[in-house]
């Protein structure tokens, strides 16, 4: 969840995992990533099943879902 409409809204999920979340929001402003891959690329080196899917809709500010695990399945 970016702030100040700085570059796309962030969604890591689970949204239960805080420190995933905190990961996700230092990596975005210190990479600065500015596609979908670049972010995932840098997110790998500590989740090695990351996946960041861009939500791309007329009108709406753009957002990337982080997913941690790769995609949202049954809890491990």
């Amino acid at each position: 969840m970016r702030a100040k409409g700085l570059g796309p809204a962030l969604h890591p999920i689970p949204s239960t995992d805080a420190a995933f979340r905190e990961h996700v929001e230092r990596v975005a402003d210190l990479e600065r990533p500015g596609q979908a891959p670049e972010l995932e690329r840098c997110l790998r080196r500590l989740f090695p099943r990351v996946r960041v899917r861009e939500r791309l809709l007329s009108g709406e500010r753009a957002a990337w879902y982080i997913y941690r695990d790769g995609g949202v399945g049954p809890a491990r």
